[in-house]
């Protein structure tokens, strides 16, 4: 088995800045924001990797944070430019010196490979795995799913990540790319036991827009659901000159910015309810009702295990017509067997419902929360467990996701 999951889902950042500007204010202010995985500073030499890195690491293992540690010399085509000798002595000499600290995830080779480098990363990811198999390496592969392919062919990695910001697309179409993506990202990593991690938007540009509260919620929700269990921001910080880059959680003077709180509330509400739960769980299936998107299927007419029908009712509690819905429905298992459904309102601006018609075999549904502490039976204080109501409607509010057991 490839994957190697900790207990936490990874809530990370590119990290752009300095050592200046990464010090044990910052990890205060990162473990503030809700995040739980740090990528290293930009350093300029060995000397003050020397300098730097064993406190920082320490910082941050007093916040209960992980690294990725980020060298140039086992980075970007180091292999392909130097040979397997060399990046296997420059590997296990990082790995030595700085990889054994307790706060330390994993390593970093580098980022979307071009068609004739993608090989070359694989080679290093299998080398950083043989070496260091108590680590989880990153690697963020971009949106080509046959390089995901092939690291899982040839790597033999707990884990891969892709990147995509259409989903912040004005247009409707972005939605569709961004289910496009995940859906295949996901599939292969499924194919080959790896995980899969999301590069997802933290800062507007080009024609992407700045995340609000309801936008950081729907991303987090919808990559869960669909499977993953890692997002890693871009980016997290302005700049003064920084071209179109706007809207990050923290701003071009190092002040927390105007979304500073939106993506603390989304990423800590997420963790407090769902981070740890979803880490137990293997995804089964995934559906979509009123809208498809990127090839997700259309919940079954057949219904799926212990759900008859999930569909968004066109009316206010029986009172006026309403516009319905899309939704995503996630189901999971547990290592005994036990079976989860995650329902997620799959538009970032409307609360909405979904119904479900669950099987009359079905003698518990429980809502999920504090990552399986607080179980809440629905409907239960009105009889018997055997007397549970066909239909649920579940209200959702924009990007919301609720996980119940089912049984």
């Amino acid at each position: 088995m490839n994957k190697k999951r900790g207990d936490k889902f990874i809530l990370g950042f590119w990290n752009y800045n300095d050592i200046e500007t990464s010090g044990a204010d910052e990890i205060e202010r990162w473990a503030d924001l809700g995040l739980n995985v740090a990528m290293t500073p930009y350093l300029r030499d060995d000397e003050e990797a020397r300098a730097f890195l064993p406190g920082w690491l320490d910082a941050l293992e007093a916040k209960g944070m992980k690294a990725i540690l980020r060298f140039n010399d086992i980075g970007d085509s180091v292999l392909k430019a130097r040979g397997e000798e060399y990046f296997r002595e420059a590997f296990t000499r990082r790995y030595n010196e700085f990889g054994k600290h307790p706060a330390v995830l994993g390593f970093y080779p580098g980022e979307e490979p071009n068609e004739g480098s993608y090989q070359y990363f694989a080679e290093e990811l299998r080398i950083m795995n043989e070496i260091a198999p108590d680590l989880t390496p990153f690697v963020d592969l971009g949106a080509c799913e046959e390089h995901t392919r092939y690291i899982g062919e040839h790597a033999h990695t707990p884990n891969c990540g892709f990147g995509n910001y259409s989903q912040m697309e004005p247009e409707e179409r972005g939605t569709d790319d961004y289910f496009r993506i995940m859906r295949k990202q996901i599939e292969v990593c499924d194919q080959y036991d790896m995980d899969c991690w999301a590069t997802l938007l933290s800062s507007g540009h080009y024609r992407f827009r700045e995340p609000g509260y309801y936008d950081y919620v729907w991303q987090i929700n919808t990559a869960a659901a669909c499977g993953c269990t890692g997002i890693v921001w871009f980016r997290l910080y302005d700049k003064l000159i920084a071209y179109d880059y706007h809207g990050s959680p923290i701003d071009e003077f190092g002040e927390n910015g105007v979304h500073y709180n939106d993506m603390r509330r989304a990423q800590k509400r997420f963790m407090h309810h769902h981070g740890e739960l979803l880490m137990k769980l293997q995804r089964q299936a995934t559906f979509m009702i009123k809208t498809r998107y990127g090839g997700y299927p259309f919940f079954p007419k057949e219904g799926y295990s212990k759900i008859r029908r999930a569909f968004c009712s066109d009316t206010f509690l029986g009172y006026y017509d309403k516009e319905t819905t899309p939704g995503i429905v996630s189901f999971f298992k547990d290592e005994a067997g036990e079976e989860y459904v995650a329902l997620v309102n799959n538009n970032p601006y409307v609360s909405g419902s979904i119904t479900l018609d669950l099987d009359p075999s079905v003698t518990v549904f429980e809502r999920i929360y504090e990552n399986g502490k607080v179980r809440i039976p629905e409907r239960m204080n009105h009889g018997d467990r055997t007397a549970l109501p066909t239909f649920e409607e579940v209200w959702l509010a924009p990007g919301q996701m609720e996980i119940f057991h089912i049984g």
